[in-house]
């Protein structure tokens, strides 16, 4: 991602082709194995990441040194994991949600946030803005990297829940055959930009989980039946 200072920060995202992050769709051996092949391929220790147990709230969680374990087994319930310390990785696995790397180079504050639809309807990037502010940022310096995710095309349901929700009317849209396009990306960069967020501080990703089959992605296996798993986004900040 061009965004982000890249001597000060290590980011990456891994695909299929690395193999299934989560305990839920794998053992501990083989999920133990694809987290310490994909960090170490990307220079990070594997006992140096902190994890995440995704709820679909708007919880965020601080970590320290004392919170990493090896291959991210150990992790605290929350949707946000956030840190000013170097040589911490935050790790977290999605398919279709959003995952946004939020940095302040001037603070220093870093955080990765979980954005379903529930997170979103909470604000959780907003609310994550808010914990930088009050630690010394201004949102004017806040770096937004908004990672892959199912877009609009893809994401579509009849009737959805998020009709009957104030704030997500903008983001809906009816197409043929009675579904609803969902737009979950533009709603949180919406939000971004209503906390101040710069337009030019904003990266998007062009990748489409539902559609990309680079990605593992549930609403895809839903409808086709392949074999469910998780890919994971893993960042931190260089010692």
């Amino acid at each position: 991602m061009s965004l982000l200072p890249l001597n000060k920060i290590t980011y990456a995202v891994s695909n299929v082709d690395d193999g299934n992050m989560s305990l839920k769709f794998g053992t501990d051996t083989e999920v133990a194995r694809n987290r310490k092949n994909f960090l170490n391929n990307i220079g990070i220790p594997s006992n140096a990441c902190a994890g995440i147990n995704l709820v679909h709230g708007s919880e965020i969680i601080p970590v320290s040194k004392s919170d990493v374990s090896e291959c991210a087994f150990k992790a605290k319930n929350g949707d946000a994991l956030t840190t000013s310390e170097k040589d911490i990785f935050l790790f977290m696995m999605t398919s279709d949600c959003l995952p946004v790397t939020l940095f302040d180079p001037a603070t220093s504050q870093l955080a990765l946030v979980h954005c379903g639809w529930k997170s979103t309807e909470e604000k959780i990037v907003q609310k994550v803005i808010s914990y930088f502010i009050n630690k010394g940022s201004k949102a004017a310096n806040i770096l937004a990297i908004m990672g892959p995710c199912i877009h609009k095309k893809s994401y579509r349901f009849v009737d959805p829940i998020q009709k009957k929700l104030p704030g997500w009317e903008t983001f809906l849209r009816d197409v043929e055959g009675g579904e609803t396009e969902i737009d979950l990306l533009g709603y949180n960069i919406h939000q971004l930009l209503q906390s101040g967020i710069i337009n030019k501080n904003i990266e998007t990703s062009p990748f489409d989980t539902a559609a990309e089959k680079k990605y593992f992605s549930h609403y895809r296996s839903v409808k086709t039946g392949e074999k469910e798993g998780r890919f994971c986004t893993v960042v931190g900040m260089k010692n």
